[in-house]
């Protein structure tokens, strides 16, 4: 495994699947219920969503996405995935075009408290 800092923040835009994946992070302690090593490669970051991107033993970097259980190969080395990724695209939104939004309400406390909000 290579140098992981040069991807974490970022997404990654597959020619495989032509799909984009990310924000990576680094993976949280201890693996997923029912995730094998053996059938899925070795993780070494994740998503927002809590999915995993991995890489197997032959050197592929796959993603596997924790709602279906399967297993996506995304690139075919290390060197395509990383030079793959790029900063984030950032997302603006106008205030007519959010209908609600959810907060969750221990943020939303600490934001009070702090008087960030009415």
């Amino acid at each position: 495994m290579k140098d992981l800092s040069t991807i974490f923040g970022k997404e990654f835009e597959s020619k495989l699947t032509s799909d984009s994946y990310g924000i990576f992070r680094e993976c949280g302690a201890g693996l997923p219920e029912g995730f094998s090593i053996t059938k899925f490669g070795t993780p070494f970051a994740e998503d927002d969503g809590g999915n995993l991107f991995t890489q197997t033993q032959h050197g592929s970097i796959c993603f596997w996405d924790h709602e279906t259980d399967e297993l996506t190969v995304i690139a075919y080395s290390w060197e395509e995935f990383a030079s793959g990724c790029t900063e984030p695209t950032p997302v603006v939104l106008k205030p007519e075009q959010v209908i609600r939004a959810w907060i969750d309400p221990r943020f939303l406390e600490e934001q009070r408290k702090k008087g960030n909000t009415s």
